[in-house]
């Protein structure tokens, strides 16, 4: 069974950059080593504030990557997550 996290929006900031301090936790979710749960409010929140510090590209990514994994499974609802 994969672990599951909340990732804070602060956290998933720094972990848009290569040099970035959460960058790893980035990549392990891209890996599958993690369930991603969000709620609504969350993925609100990571887009509100993402868009305000990164360039349209790296948003495009970040988003274009927690859409794969809501296609695929892999985000939960933190409201339904134990």
């Amino acid at each position: 069974m994969r672990r599951r996290i909340v990732l804070d929006t602060n956290c998933l900031l720094q972990s848009i950059s290569r040099k970035g301090r959460y960058y790893r936790v980035w990549c392990a979710f891209l890996d599958g080593e993690y369930d991603l749960c969000v709620t609504t409010e969350i993925l609100e929140e990571y887009e509100e504030i993402i868009g305000r510090y990164s360039s349209s590209h790296a948003l495009l990514f970040m988003f274009r990557d927690i859409r794969y994994a809501i296609r695929d499974g892999d985000l939960q609802d933190t409201r339904r997550a134990v």
